[in-house]
């Protein structure tokens, strides 16, 4: 989306409100200008702009709401274009969604994901061939206690951690503000960067910008201007 004009709302209801604020920073995160009216324009909490004018659902649908905050799902399907790199890594950390894992070829592969039903999925997906050794590990990649844990198994000198959309995947931007997932795509960030292993990164940013660098070059991003017209930002 080029150019989003939001037009503010009070829901009178505090949660609704915070919500309305996060999905607004979503969809600002896709678009290459924004700006804030109380006139006119898209209301905030509306949850897909994707949709005709007729069948966009703000906040308060709560069913609506509540069928995107289901975590334990899998994708068959990748969304997004496969796997490059010019580096070639000798460790790889995928998420356990669609073709994914086995995109990229590396001596030491790990498949990781906070949906059970993902990497269940992804087990029965490639096990059948006994030339795949993945490594499959339950992270949430917001605990960033639980990501210093994996990280020691990891083996290698160089890898590839493949973040994809998580610090922009919708449901975690409905529950958690674009600051709140900044700080924790920083805190992963320079864990990564601190690591025995060389990471480059393969993401999406909170910026909603797609990245594939070293580790160490992303350290402390901060909030592109545009979240700046967001009178709350």
């Amino acid at each position: 989306m080029n150019k989003i004009v939001w037009k503010h709302i009070d829901y009178n209801n505090d949660s609704l409100n915070s919500i309305a604020r996060n999905i607004a920073e979503y969809h600002t995160a896709h678009a290459l200008t924004v700006k804030y009216s109380t006139t006119k324009g898209v209301p905030i909490g509306t949850i897909f702009l994707d949709v005709p004018r007729t069948k966009q659902n703000t906040v308060e649908n709560i069913s609506a709401l509540n069928s995107i905050l289901n975590y334990n799902v899998y994708f068959k399907k990748n969304t997004e274009v496969p796997l490059k790199t010019i580096i070639d890594p000798d460790c790889v950390v995928a998420l356990a969604s669609g073709d994914t894992p086995s995109q990229l070829l590396a001596k030491h592969t790990y498949v990781i994901d906070i949906s059970p039903m993902a990497l269940e999925k992804t087990k029965e997906k490639y096990n059948i061939d006994v030339a795949n050794s993945y490594n499959y590990n339950q992270v949430d990649l917001f605990d960033i206690l639980a990501v210093k844990k994996f990280l020691k198994k990891c083996q290698g000198n160089v890898g590839l951690f493949c973040l994809s959309n998580v610090f922009l995947y919708f449901p975690n931007c409905v529950m958690f503000d674009a600051k709140a997932r900044l700080k924790k795509q920083n805190e992963l960030i320079s864990l990564l960067a601190q690591d025995k292993i060389k990471w480059y990164v393969d993401m999406i940013t909170v910026n909603g910008t797609y990245i594939q660098t070293l580790a160490s070059e992303l350290v402390d991003m901060t909030l592109d201007d545009k979240f700046k017209e967001l009178p709350w930002i």
